[in-house]
């Protein structure tokens, strides 16, 4: 996944208090948010995103599973 994948699903960038790193996030629903692993990760190991707080931990490697949890928690809003 590249990190244009995480801003075209309208990921926020936000900096690091010293701006040593940087990470991506996206607010699904209250209580309900994805984050990645950070730029000095990223660059090793390629961007990741996660779950936030969940356990066991719950990742996602490409755009596409991004994007298909996405219109999954959204078909789930509009039965509700």
């Amino acid at each position: 996944m590249t990190e244009s994948n995480l801003l075209y699903l309208l990921f926020q960038k936000e900096i690091s208090n010293d701006e040593d790193f940087y990470y991506y996030t996206l607010d699904i629903a209250k209580g309900l948010s994805l984050i990645s692993n950070d730029s000095d990760e990223a660059e090793k190991e390629g961007w990741r995103v996660f779950l936030f707080n969940t356990d066991p931990v719950i990742e996602f490697t490409t755009k596409d599973q991004i994007w298909e949890f996405i219109a999954l928690i959204g078909s789930l809003k509009k039965h509700k």
